[in-house]
């Protein structure tokens, strides 16, 4: 019997039995010291190896004949049979000294047949592909390498290991076993299906077809005779799964199945079809007959899925053959009377395992079959075949068959704007004349994809142009555009000439625009490509030829699209490489070229790399897909730089002055690796990607800070630079040693620079050895990184052998670096928890070094970020808060400021006022005339430094931003020189002058105003002023709006590092309301919905997304900058809103929040690096229970693995508040079916339609919701701590009086739970139907009773606390007597800008009162929120947007959770428990928890002690039901006798657990180490407990008030039977309202009534369903009485007409309902 793993259906670990069928002790004992199931799985697992098996021998064993395991010195160890020991758990992969890899290599050769039964070598027959074989067991088995070598019997495989192998792996070997064990019961499999059928196996010495001719094949299936003839010494894995497909599809065939006709008609969409149609050898045997190679190819691919190795399919066709192979199985089983359920990979065995003749009637089907089919034999590799002559002839054909002409866009079905702005024609791909594809034309040009790339990017920039600045600028790109296409022509022909002998030199240069030293440098540029090409054919085969084409035309006929390569090389061995060309002009002004020089000095290619991937992947593509070419070797873009001489206008002519081509010139004119070009060493490869994802990742970061300057863009530009010189290097020298010394060099300063702890010197300059928190996150990457450099095998192995001096330099430096570079990650993760620890210590938390809890699932997902007890999470939290807060006020002000000046411009005119100032797109009329913009850019082409001086008049120094940035700037860029040039003074001053000479426009204006760094402060004078503004400057009202609007603008740029533009305004959709009232159509209003159920850039539901992939992007969100798209994903600015102050404020929320958020983020990421780590985060060690572990000695046991589940945890928050990924952003699969993320935020937006018909504008709902929560308010003034109840009544009293204070203190405090920036923005609207028809709206009466009970919460928290002498909050009983409360403290005035609805609601984006708190700190103010918030949380457990809670970011849970995301909070302050609350500074726990801990034996009698003996029992029992008498006897009077006092033993011995599990945390440790400290703790800790136990038995009084009054009201006097209370409205009304509430205050007393609501279970969204349903049922119903004249009231049928459809319209639900309109609804509850 073998051991055996037990999973549920869920994958979770069950169980695990040994070799004897029992239970694992084994399992058993590593679970219990600590590990989870599946960790422990895996150590488990190991006892199974080989080598622990030679190590172990006979040693100690368990019953179960396992390995057993001791403890010793308290260590677990296990015993072998020489009685030495080893470590049970933590030293795996050392149990022999010496590591023996004889039993993985011994598997192999078993498995590959590559030694004989006696153990000696084998040869490898010819038939067998030796190579295949070398190739498989190297992919296969990591650091086993496989050497063919040669004797005078033949090839044979020699096997040999690397470092990289660890021989105690056991998936090696369980792989290599386990798939030993597949290729046998695969030829079971076969044979034991021929047999089922009554089909022979003959082994035969060759195959001979029908005439007795011997032919070249492996196998033949001979239908007619029901055999199969194999030659054994040829046969592979796949032979007789190939046979036995044969008859399958044979079988179908006969049966007239529809499946056989479907695989018939799609096979030849496969690879395999073309192998078998283009093999001479079947076309011979099958004749040409089409039918029969279809079904060869179909035998073929169905064998591949037998043995689970189909390759080389696109994934859908892959998809759509498992399909087939599945309906082939169900016809299979379906002859056979089979039935499996198994997975599809193990399935296909079992299904042909089973006996066939017991379900089938051989004559059926099999008697009726025909024909033959071959395997046949496989190509040698010694016979020679051209393998490129396919390739070459469909390549002949493409360049035959096509060429360009030009067309109009109408004639070429283009529309999109891209293809519009170049102008009303384009060129197409056309068939030529008389050719195959005369008269059609190809839609696509692969080139399309870049030029809708940069339409993006440079949206609206040709459009904001003047008629004569857009027409320069078409001028100007056709003549790049003419000069470009010469220039390849060119290229084209030098090719031509010195690969083919064509044409002659002097005519190409005189056909060309270039001068002769200008040729000469092309010429060489293309002669260094041809001998770099013609190398790289020598290198693969010195004999074989390279075929070198120009302008080659490739094909996806798919994609209707097609393009030109410009210089291809197709290899011998059919692989290629792919060059093209790019002509470009970097810009001078933007610092790229020396001005004196023309040397390109900054990398040009960054902004353009995302399009040639895009371009080149096409390519590359193309050849692979559709033209059988093996591998793209290398996919380059070939840079040429070219200048043109300009006139004045800055237009550009054809007068070229500049050519450079190659590294000659720049560095950066070296070839560019693109479309992820890899090497032939797979470990190279993989750096190559890890450097491709870093990259990508810094240059979306350089995007973001686009015109920032300063250090964070100065390291990141350095970052950028040296990743792409890296990658150049990987991928076209593999200088790995390159990349080795640039760490040797990085390295040696690291330590010194670890050591310094100031970030500025004192002259004010920063320090250049300081490490930020990013430079630190950021090194730490680096260094990670680096460690996989210096593990490399394959390549490292390959230059030993090629270049030893190589090898030599990179092994030396190499050793010297690998253990330097461990210690060194060590030392910055050690810095990062250093900084991270003092700054969490600032904020009160303490533990991240030493006391480290993890968390378990339910707290993870159900318990909010504040409630955390881990410190990470608790920092996060922490960190977080303090963001909010700052953000909160730093908007109050801002929406105060545009309150004001809209309020004047405005009046009453609403959002039509703005037209004032508006163009049509919703853009901001021009301050600057766009002559400004136009004779800037001549100037700027032109070189005319004396159009920016400042006697000129055109420009002015912008004084502000250069005084607030320009030191800043240069302090960056001074910092970034120290770290490259280090002590090399003359460098730094060298290279500080050449950036003071681009910037400082005060000093330098001359050059400075001819460089992007300098245009940063120069602004246009007031010449330019355009005649639109000055119209707006007569009236001072408008202006004064639009100024502010231009200058939160300029703070919007600020914040986000980009620059908007001059009539930029926020691009914020235009909701429904606007749409409809305001524009006046319902129609756009119903097309506003309808677009914003798509997932859009600014919807945080699902995060940020890449526009071209669509996979989420973990970055801070921008929101409100990109134009707005339609459905279709055009720029639509019709859906953008007209109102502006709405929109501004709500584009500066966000970019308020984007640079808060990205000041702390250096600090998140580094705890996110220490959770990573196993060696930085170690973790406490908790039981099942929770409880802390310790070792006999009470020493901590700590474990040092990664703490997973925290990890997760922590990086779900930081997605949700950092990212704002609100929802788990993928679409998510259910069986077939798949919810897209549109489909998702479609459900959500259903799921907001049924909260609105189900609880809007139901007044009984919000009375009832007011009365439960006010007596949880109750509960909690019953404890005593927090509020009290003489200060709830005074609350109650300040709710119904009004009183200004208790508004003012909710208002200051922005305490309700909706998102307040949100909620002053629509406040701020111009409009009034804007302002209050707004969503909330339907829940008016629902959040009024919300904010009533939230308010008189903080208004009893703020009468029980005062100020302490540091500004912070603490309960008066901390306090000095005397101490005035916070009530007491504040001073309020009226705002003026305030202004109130006839309901008192506020009709402005001002607080109503301005506020004083005497004495009150930030922290003290964010503190009393926090604590006023956690008291309404345990009242009524309401979220907000604040504080998340994880199960919300699941779909599934979030639909679950509908009408019942309060449980969690109201759950926990009953169920949750003892702990410290962080927020409250005090103990917590729930209170039914807290009740019940107080019920049972005393201290000296425990509860197993109760239980040892029935006497015990006895007396344990009886104090129980004391316990339950006392809780009787207190609700029964209601309190009149006190019973609440805690049992002071009970409490001390759970107090002695907690502190026992908290002795270590350095929260409490200092504390728990003292008598007095502990003892402190311990009466608050009974304190808490009294409260507790008071508030449960008040929650028992008001259930049983609340079932008495109910039973009252429920009364029946006249005998009627029916409630008499009900028999009046208004009676109804109260009854209805009373029954809610009792519902609502007793969900846990009683919980039948809970669960009878229908709110408990199920997804409450379905029932929408239901009534859609009951909705028809009801219309058929109606219809049939009116057909037959019934009544449509009846005691039968009470459903009258359009009831079902007034339970779906929200607002009439609630209003029918009210007033009763259908008689059913009197009977109807809430």
């Amino acid at each position: 019997m073998a051991c055996n793993i037990i999973r549920n259906e869920n994958g979770k670990l069950v169980n695990v039995t040994a070799e004897n069928g029992k239970n694992s002790k084994l399992f058993r004992d590593i679970v219990k010291l600590g590990y989870d199931k599946e960790t422990a799985l895996k150590k488990w697992a190991n006892t199974y190896t080989p080598t622990f098996k030679q190590w172990f021998g006979e040693g100690v064993v368990d019953s179960n004949g396992e390995p057993k395991i001791d403890i010793i010195d308290d260590q677990p160890v296990f015993t072998a049979d020489d009685n030495t020991t080893k470590h049970a758990t933590e030293n795996l992969g050392t149990y022999i000294s010496k590591k023996d890899p004889s039993p993985l290599l011994n598997s192999i050769k078993r498995r590959f047949d590559l030694v004989k039964t006696d153990g000696t070598i084998k040869n490898v027959p010819l038939s067998r592909d030796i190579y295949k074989i070398q190739e498989t067991i190297e992919k296969q088995y990591p650091g086993v390498r496989a050497f063919i070598l040669k004797d005078v019997g033949g090839d044979y495989i020699k096997l040999d290991i690397t470092p990289h192998l660890d021989v105690d792996n056991i998936y090696h070997q369980a792989q290599a076993n386990q798939m030993l064990e597949r290729d046998e019961q695969v030829d079971r499999a076969m044979n034991q299906f021929f047999r089922s059928l009554g089909i022979r196996l003959r082994e035969v010495d060759n195959i001979r077809n029908s005439k007795g001719e011997a032919v070249n094949a492996v196998a033949l299936a001979d239908m007619v005779n029901k055999i199969v003839q194999v030659v054994s010494n040829k046969a592979g894995i796949d032979t007789l799964p190939e046979e036995a497909a044969h008859f399958m599809v044979e079988l179908l065939k006969v049966e007239g199945s529809p499946l056989f006709q479907a695989m018939m008609n799609n096979i030849t969409s496969y690879a395999v079809y073309n192998e078998v149609a283009e093999s001479n050898v079947y076309q011979d045997l099958y004749k040409g007959d089409i039918d029969k190679l279809k079904q060869e190819a179909i035998g073929k691919l169905i064998a591949k899925h037998i043995i689970n190795n189909i390759k080389g399919e696109p994934v859908v066709r892959i998809v759509r053959a498992k399909t087939w192979f599945d309906r082939v199985l169900d016809f299979i089983r379906q002859i056979f009377g089979q039935v499996n359920t198994d997975p599809f990979a193990e399935a296909s065995l079992l299904a042909l395992n089973d006996t066939i003749n017991d379900y089938i009637d051989t004559e059926r089907g099999i008697g009726n079959i025909e024909g033959e089919y071959y395997q046949v034999e496989p190509t040698k590799r010694n016979e020679p075949k051209d393998v490129t002559k396919e390739t070459i002839e469909k390549l002949d054909q493409e360049n035959a068959n096509w060429g360009t002409e030009s067309m109009s866009l109408e004639e070429a079905g283009l529309k999109q704007p891209w293809f519009v702005d170049e102008g009303n024609e384009t060129e197409r791909y056309v068939g030529k004349k008389n050719g195959p594809y005369a008269g059609k034309f190809l839609k696509g040009r692969v080139s399309d994809e870049v030029k809708k790339h940069f339409h993006k990017i440079n949206r609206g920039k040709i459009r904001d142009l003047s008629g004569k600045e857009k027409q320069l600028r078409l001028d100007n790109n056709e003549m790049r555009k003419m000069t470009g296409t010469m220039g390849h022509k060119v290229l084209q022909d030098l090719v031509e000439l010195y690969v083919n002998k064509k044409g002659n030199r002097q005519q190409i240069l005189n056909n060309s625009l270039f001068t002769a030293a200008q040729f000469q440098v092309l010429e060489n540029g293309v002669k260094d490509i041809i001998s770099k090409i013609r190398a790289q054919q020598k290198a693969i085969d010195p004999e074989g030829k390279v075929v070198i084409r120009t302008e080659q035309m490739t094909i996806n006929r798919a994609e209707d699209t097609g393009g030109s390569i410009d210089l291809m090389a197709l290899f011998s061995d059919n692989s290629a490489s792919i060059y093209d060309y790019k002509f470009i002009s970097p810009s001078k002004y933007s610092g790229y070229v020396d001005k004196m020089t023309n040397r390109i000095v900054e990398d040009p290619h960054s902004v353009k790399m995302q399009t040639y991937d895009m371009q080149i992947s096409q390519y590359k593509n193309h050849l692979l897909d559709n033209y059988g070419v093996s591998q793209v070797r290398q996919s380059r873009i070939v840079p040429i730089h070219i200048r043109f001489k300009t006139t004045n206008d800055g237009k550009i002519t054809n007068q070229i002055s500049v050519v450079q081509m190659g590294t000659k010139y720049s560095e950066f004119l070296e070839q560019l690796p693109v479309a992820e070009e890899m090497t032939n060493f797979d470990d190279v490869n993989r750096i190559i990607r890890k450097l491709l994802t870093r990259k990508e990742l810094v240059d979306r970061q350089l995007q973001t800070k686009k015109y920032k300057a300063g250090n964070t863009f100065e390291s990141l530009k350095a970052r950028q630079a040296q990743i792409t010189k890296q990658l150049r290097v990987l991928q076209i020298d593999q200088d790995v040693a390159y990349i080795v010394k640039s760490l040797k060099n990085d390295i040696e300063t690291i330590n010194n620079r670890l050591g310094e702890n100031i970030d500025v010197l004192k002259d004010g300059t920063p320090n250049p050895n300081y490490l930020s928190d990013l430079d630190l996150n950021e090194l730490l990457k680096d260094l990670t990184f680096y460690q996989s450099i210096v593990e490399l095998h394959d390549y490292v192995d390959y230059m030993k052998n090629t270049n030893k001096e190589k090898y030599e330099e990179y092994r030396v430096l190499r050793d010297r670096l690998a253990g330097f570079l461990a210690q060194t990650i060590t030392q910055v993760e050690g810095k990062i928890l250093e900084r991270i620890n003092d700054k969490a210590m600032k904020r009160g938390v303490q533990g991240m070094k030493s006391f480290n809890l993890d968390v378990d699932w339910m707290t993870s997902n159900f318990v909010n970020l504040s409630k955390q007890n881990n410190p990470y999470l608790r920092n996060l939290w922490e960190i977080m808060d303090e963001l909010n807060f700052t953000k909160r006020k730093i908007v109050k002000n801002k929406a105060e400021e545009i309150q004001r000046v809209q309020d004047a411009f405005v009046g009453n005119r609403g959002i039509r006022a703005f037209d004032d100032i508006l163009n049509e797109d919703g853009s901001f009329k021009s301050k600057f005339s766009k002559e400004f913009y136009s004779e800037r850019s001549k100037a700027l082409q032109s070189g005319n430094y004396s159009w920016f001086s400042l006697e000129s008049g055109n420009v002015v120094v912008d004084d502000e931003y250069y005084n607030k940035k320009y030191k800043e700037f240069r302090a960056g860029k001074l910092k970034a020189l120290q770290a490259k040039f280090k002590d090399n003074q003359p460098a730094i001053n060298r290279e500080i002058k050449k950036w003071e000479l681009a910037h400082d426009v005060k000093k330098h204006m001359n050059t400075a105003a001819l460089n992007k760094g300098g245009q940063y402060f120069l602004r246009p004078a007031e010449k330019w002023i355009s005649e639109d503004y000055r119209k707006i400057q007569n009236t001072p009202e408008i202006k004064e709006f639009y100024d502010l609007y231009m200058k939160t603008i300029r703070e919007v740029e600020e914040m986000y590092g980009e620059r908007l533009g001059p009539n930029f305004t926020a691009e914020v959709h235009k909701g429904f309301v606007e749409s409809a009232v305001v524009n006046g159509t319902i129609s756009e209003g119903i097309d506003s919905g309808i677009e914003h159920l798509q997932v859009r850039e600014h919807d945080l539901t699902f995060g940020i997304r890449d526009e071209n992939t669509g996979q989420l992007v973990k970055q801070i969100p921008k929101l409100y900058i990109r134009p707005i798209r339609d459905k279709n994903g055009n720029v639509d600015p019709s859906l953008k809103t007209r109102d502006l102050g709405k929109g501004l404020l709500l584009l500066y929320n966000a970019a308020v929040d984007y640079q808060l958020k990205n000041e702390v983020l250096p600090e998140i990421q580094g705890m996110e690096a220490i959770l990573s780590s196993r060696k930085a985060a170690e973790v406490e060690s908790v039981d099942s229970f929770g409880n802390i572990l310790q070792n006999a000695k009470n020493v901590y046991k700590r474990y040092s693995e990664q703490p997973e589940n925290l990890y997760k945890v922590y990086q779900k928050f930081v997605d949700a508040y950092i990212y704002g990924t609100n929802l788990d952003a993928k679409d998510i699969k259910i069986g077939s079916k798949v919810i897209s993320l549109s489909s998702q935020k479609s459900i959500l937006g259903l799921k907001n339609l049924h909260s609105i018909t189900q609880l809007g504008l139901k007044t009984p709902v919000a009375f009832g919701a007011f009365i439960a929560g006010m007596v949880g308010l109750q509960y909690e003034a019953s404890k005593g701590s927090f509020i009290t109840n003489k200060n709830l009544n005074k609350a109650r009293a300040a709710l119904i009086k009004a009183d200004p204070k208790m508004r003012a203190l909710v208002e200051h405090l922005e305490y309700y739970q909706k998102d307040d920036a949100d909620s002053r923005a629509q406040r701020l609207s111009a409009q009034y139907s804007v302002r209050h028809m707004t969503n909330d709206k339907w829940f008016a009466f629902l959040s009024t009773a919300d904010r009533g009970i939230d308010a008189i919460a903080i208004y009893a928290t703020a009468l029980n606390m005062g100020i302490d002498e540091n500004g912070n909050v603490k309960r008066l009983e901390f306090l000095p007597e005397g101490s005035k409360n916070i009530v007491e403290l504040m001073d309020l005035k009226e705002n003026p800008l305030w202004e109130g609805t006839i309901t008192n609601v506020s009709n402005k984006a001002v607080d109503r009162y301005e506020v004083n708190i005497e004495g009150l700190s930030e922290q003290g103010q964010r503190k009393l929120r926090n604590v006023g918030r956690e008291i309404s949380n345990k009242v009524k457990g309401t979220m907000s947007a604040d504080d998340k809670v994880l199960y919300n970011s699941n779909f599934f849970m979030r639909l679950m959770m509908h009408y019942k995301s309060w449980l969690p909070g109201v759950a926990l302050a009953r169920f949750g428990k003892a702990k410290y609350n962080n927020i409250l500074e005090t103990f917590d726990e729930g209170t039914w928890v807290s009740a019940f801990s107080n019920m049972g034996v005393s201290k000296d009698m425990t509860a197993p002690e109760a239980l040892d003996t029935e006497i015990h029992l006895l007396e344990y029992v009886k104090a129980i039901g004391l316990d339950l008498a006392k809780i009787g006897i207190d609700v029964a009077t209601f309190g009149y006798f006190d019973l609440s006092k805690p049992k002071e033993d009970l409490a001390r011995a759970k107090f002695d657990i907690w502190a026992t599990n908290n002795a270590n945390n350095p929260q409490f440790s200092d504390k728990l180490k003292n008598k007095e400290g502990r003892e402190e703790l311990f009466l608050d800790f009974i304190k808490m407990k009294q409260g507790n136990i008071k508030a449960f038995l008040t929650e028992l009084r008001a259930s049983l008030a609340f079932m008495l009054m109910l039973a009252a009201l429920g009364g029946d006097d006249d005998k009627d039977g029916k409630t008499d209370i009900r028999a009046t409205y208004l009676g109804r009304k109260f009854h209805n309202i009373m029954e809610r509430a009792s519902r609502e205050t007793r969900v846990f007393t009683a919980p039948g009534e809970f669960l009878k609501a229908g709110r408990a279970t199920g997804i409450p969204l379905l029932n929408l369903g239901k009534q859609l349903a009951d909705l028809a049922g009801n219309t058929i119903d109606e219809t049939a009485d009116i057909i037959t004249g019934e009544e449509p009231y009846t005691e039968r049928d009470r459903a009258e007409r359009f009831y079902y459809t007034f339970k779906l319209v929200p607002g009439l639900n609630a209003f029918t309902k009210a007033v009763e309109f259908f008689p059913q609804q009197k009977y109807e509850r809430y």
